[in-house]
């Protein structure tokens, strides 16, 4: 569970321990102590009363959206500067760049920048990671009226230089609220011995 969707958890802990007896985390930390009618009811009243109030929560952060959104296509017009750059510097120096259909990094080993503006101090790191690199993986998340840029510049040492995405109240709850259901789900099956 990511820090937000736990802090999301905690949030409300206290208030459905109150209102239906038992506590949502202890039930999706250790699903095969609590058995029963009870227990399934009680855990099928807490993922609605969740959904309930999680939709509320989201409904009231989507007013701060608009103005995310903006931030959004900002960052969507440095990611093209930065792509168009990136691309044309290392065909300049014949280094490969492609694009996977999935990634995984380490989260160790890497170093991760990321670009919030292009300017000439941009550009002269920018060259120095392509001159370095062996290969570039364009790992670039495209969004129906924006992307947000992220490369892998591979070579003896890996570095990762992204466009900050701008988050949203709303797409962080939304994120919680698929997590949650998710792991509610998995111990709804294992209080049922699924």
């Amino acid at each position: 569970m990511d820090k937000y969707t736990s802090g999301v958890l905690r949030g409300m802990d206290r208030e459905l321990k109150k209102r239906f007896g038992l506590s949502l985390t202890a039930m999706l930390e250790d699903p095969a102590s609590f058995t029963g009618e009870k227990a399934e009811r009680a855990l099928a009243n807490m993922r609605e009363y969740v959904n309930k109030r999680l939709d509320e929560m989201i409904s009231s952060a989507r007013e701060n959206d608009a103005r995310m959104h903006d931030h959004a296509l900002r960052a969507g017009e440095l990611t093209a500067r930065l792509s168009s750059y990136i691309a044309a510097h290392a065909r300049q120096s014949r280094v490969p760049v492609f694009r996977p259909a999935s990634f995984e990094l380490a989260k160790r080993g890497r170093d991760l920048f990321y670009i919030g503006e292009m300017n000439t101090e941009t550009t002269r790191f920018i060259d120095r990671l392509v001159e370095s690199s062996s290969f570039i993986v364009d790992m670039t998340a495209a969004y129906p009226d924006y992307s947000i840029g992220s490369w892998l510049f591979a070579g003896e040492r890996g570095y990762v230089v992204g466009v900050r995405p701008p988050m949203t109240s709303s797409s962080l709850l939304t994120a919680s609220k698929v997590e949650l259901n998710r792991m509610i789900g998995e111990a709804q099956d294992s209080i049922r011995g699924l």
